[in-house]
């Protein structure tokens, strides 16, 4: 009697164990899951915050965040995946790149879009370059094997227009008729001169770096320079190491992009923390013809 019982309760066993799905989908756990598995989330994280408008300049980067976490479902083998789309009739290259970044190197987006097995990957980061105003979904996916969705992120927006980016939760709305031929009949002025990149690198002057300050213990350096370039959209930042590094331009350390015409700002990263001393370069750029264009150094 005592043995026929045993092999009942296995067989029981078993058959739960036969329908207990890897990936079990669900109703929504907590504010950021459209799917779960007990044993994995996944996260997008915007900064500084979503819902507000931000200043931005066409070609520079836009940085976000994505979190992963998993206990029992470690091991588990998938494709994961960073969808962006272009919506309501906006232009798909108006994405000029997508990138993540693996240790201290950022490398295009198709590395991060592969097989692989889940693990904790905490504070994974993506940068994207937009070239034109425009809408674009946002959402970060994990597949099966046999290609199905089977947790995704919900979808962010993000919408550049007018030197400005929004991230929202909410859809946008298709132009109407009357919008979208308005934009159309949209003309410059004829007064205004367009600035081609040999008038940008004739006229623009070579970046000065008054003063460049950190504390001991401190991850972020503040720069102020003599003067602020009137003819550029920002400043590409350069940290060095070397001395020798910085005057040939090698080897950059940290390298942050600065949008607006700011005489003083600030530059943070992690491994700036434990650097007792470090060399700055800084140039600016200005966006023509969907291209970023450096003066001199």
């Amino acid at each position: 009697m005592r043995k026929k019982l045993l092999a009942l309760l296995l067989a029981m066993t078993l058959v739960l164990t036969a329908q207990t799905s890897v990936f079990a989908a669900g109703e929504s756990k907590g504010e950021e899951w459209v799917d779960f598995n007990p044993g994995v989330n996944i996260a997008l994280y915007f900064s500084p915050k979503e819902e507000v408008e931000q200043a931005y300049t066409l070609g520079a980067f836009y940085e976000f965040t994505s979190d992963t976490y998993c206990s029992s479902a470690k091991g588990t083998k998938g494709k994961r995946n960073l969808e962006i789309k272009a919506l309501n009739g906006s232009d798909s290259k108006g994405i000029q790149s997508v990138e993540y970044k693996d240790g201290a190197t950022w490398k295009n987006i198709s590395g991060f879009n592969t097989s692989i097995i889940l693990a904790n990957d905490v504070d994974r980061a993506f940068r994207i370059v937009f070239v034109k105003d425009g809408s674009y979904s946002i959402r970060q996916t994990f597949a099966s094997d046999d290609g199905k969705i089977r947790l995704t992120t919900k979808v962010r927006y993000a919408i550049v227009k007018n030197g400005t980016i929004l991230i929202t939760r909410t859809a946008p709305e298709i132009p109407t008729t009357e919008e979208t031929t308005g934009a159309e009949q949209t003309t410059v002025p004829a007064t205004t001169k367009a600035v081609t990149k040999k008038s940008f690198l004739k006229t623009c002057p070579v970046v000065k770096v008054k003063s460049a300050a950190k504390k001991k213990s401190s991850k972020k350096i503040k720069i102020t320079l003599k003067k602020a370039v009137k003819q550029a959209d920002g400043y590409i930042v350069c940290i060095y190491k070397k001395k020798t590094n910085a005057k040939k331009n090698k080897k950059v350390y940290v390298k942050n992009i600065i949008t607006g015409k700011k005489v003083s700002f600030q530059v943070a990263h992690k491994y700036l923390r434990k650097q007792k001393k470090l060399y700055v370069r800084v140039c600016a750029y200005k966006v023509i013809n969907n291209k970023i264009v450096v003066s001199k150094k």
